[in-house]
């Protein structure tokens, strides 16, 4: 009967049954922060912290959390089964098993692992000093197990402290989640994101094309050079002979400073080799992270994208490289208003229009007057009217407006331009292709 049932059978049981609870919200919480974030907070708090214990002996806490949880366990099922056996007989011991179970699962798995997920920190700082005495105690039968963990990892050739690493994917999740917590804000998981993404993307795809290359004969002067420099604002143009495969040299403005100061310097009679500096050149296969290391280690501004064949693909500035990081650079020379998010007026023509820009805001600038409820961005729109993911350089031109593919990645559009053509230039519905 329950007179035969002492207080203390449901106090130490009580007891059990919460460490046991309490050694599985811990556990979840330290793989939920291993390893980075508790070197993080480790870091903080110096050598004389838990957290410091922690990340340089992971495996002490965990085989103690194992070696308690166990015993715990063990203990309080075979407490609860004395005690179920005296109250309700033996028969009974089936029906009380599965209660038992169910209330295990749930009150000693399942919501204290998903408190070990959801507030990790605040379960770590609670349960740390508890953990660290239980190991003090249980410091022989851990320190035999961790002995033989040893030796078998030994046998095994498995390294027993194999150095954390990160892949790319995990990254990009840590970054996405860091953003989503708003740890981060959305412009610097773009930054982080845009310089993975460099290494993946070849030089190709961010060059100034061949035929947008302004260059300079060989034999043109200086003052030819200055005059296409007022009119184009470019301070570096690659200088060839006969053809624009054969490019021999890079023109600087800065290296016209000396003869503009020398008033008796007559500059047509002096030709931009004469002053050209050597020419670096790359592959267009070569990815915009090596392209952007290379250029960073030389120096230089330019660079001459190469096909397979040696002849002249296009070019690339650094500029062009870190755009794709951080976004378009204007400086004084560029001429562009941003009217919207993501929506920059050129001039009354012409607008260059981010993928991720408002549709309906977007259609307002350039002033079509479509009724497009599907979809939300620019890309969107137009991977749409395009029949799939458009290319760099890829044209469509919709009612009186020709939209111009600036930069596509294999997910989006990342860039395009606009140009609202004039009455007699209408080309209607349709593509004028690539």
């Amino acid at each position: 009967g329950l007179a035969v049932i002492s207080p203390a059978h449901y106090i130490m049981f009580s007891m059990l049954f919460l460490l046991s609870a309490s050694l599985s919200a811990a556990e979840t919480a330290i793989t939920t922060l291993m390893p980075w974030k508790v070197r993080e907070i480790a870091a903080v708090e110096g050598d004389r912290s838990l957290f410091y214990e922690l990340s340089g002996d992971a495996t002490r806490f965990l085989t103690t959390i194992l070696i308690g949880t166990t015993i715990a366990t063990i203990l309080s099922t075979s407490l609860a089964t004395q005690v179920a056996t005296r109250i309700f007989g033996p028969r009974a011991i089936g029906y009380v098993t599965a209660a038992l179970t169910i209330v295990t699962l749930f009150f000693a798995e399942i919501l204290p692992k998903s408190l070990g997920v959801h507030h990790a920190e605040k379960v770590l700082r609670l349960l740390l000093p508890m953990i660290n005495l239980l190991a003090v105690i249980l410091y022989p039968v851990g320190r035999s197990l961790a002995w033989l963990l040893g030796w078998l990892m030994h046998l095994l050739n498995l390294p027993l402290d194999a150095e954390t690493t990160v892949s790319e994917q995990e990254l990009r999740l840590i970054v996405a989640g860091a953003d989503k917590s708003g740890s981060i804000s959305p412009f610097e998981s773009n930054l982080i994101n845009n310089v993975l993404d460099l290494e993946n993307k070849e030089v190709r795809a961010v060059m100034c094309p061949r035929v947008d290359i302004v260059a300079l004969e060989a034999t043109a002067s200086l003052a030819d050079f200055l005059q296409e420099e007022e009119q184009t604002h470019f301070s570096r143009m690659p200088i060839y002979r006969e053809s624009i495969d054969e490019i021999i040299g890079v023109v600087y403005a800065k290296s016209l400073i000396q003869y503009l100061r020398t008033p008796s310097v007559d500059l047509r009679q002096i030709t931009v080799e004469e002053i050209a500096d050597a020419a670096f050149f790359i592959p267009e296969s070569l990815s915009a992270w090596a392209a952007l290391e290379e250029m960073r280690k030389r120096r230089l501004h330019l660079a001459i994208v190469v096909d397979e064949y040696g002849g002249t693909s296009g070019l690339v500035t650094l500029e062009d490289l870190l755009e794709e990081v951080v976004g378009e650079i204007y400086d004084e020379n560029d001429d562009v208003e941003e009217t919207e998010g993501g929506i920059y007026k050129v001039n009354d023509l012409s607008f260059l229009i981010d993928g991720s820009a408002e549709l309906e805001r977007a259609l307002q600038a350039v002033q079509l007057d479509l009724d497009e409820d599907e979809f939300e961005t620019v890309s969107g729109f137009l991977c749409d009217r395009m029949g799939g993911i458009p290319s760099n350089g890829d044209v469509i031109v919709i009612d009186s407006v020709k939209f111009e593919v600036l930069q596509a990645d294999e997910r989006k559009v990342v860039r395009v331009e606009a140009t609202i053509m004039p009455n007699e230039n209408k080309a209607g519905n349709g593509d004028s292709g690539d």
